[in-house]
């Protein structure tokens, strides 16, 4: 996460589906000092919009553009 400028302390999100990919970006966020908050797939654009927001996340990872 440092290599992308997120901040420690500051909260990340991943949103994915079960993958090796999702675990790695978890993972980094724990090892850097970061809070990781996993989005739902199955959550709706609004939902996921409110949680990035409410969270503050400097980051969301996610594993496709749609």
């Amino acid at each position: 996460m440092e290599a992308v400028g997120v901040e420690p302390r500051k909260a990340t999100n991943i949103c994915g589906f079960n993958s090796p990919e999702w675990s790695i970006a978890f993972f980094g966020s724990i090892l850097h000092n970061n809070v990781a908050s996993g989005v739902y797939q199955t959550n709706v654009a609004e939902a996921r919009v409110y949680q990035g927001l409410n969270s503050e996340a400097q980051i969301i990872c996610v594993d496709t553009l749609e």
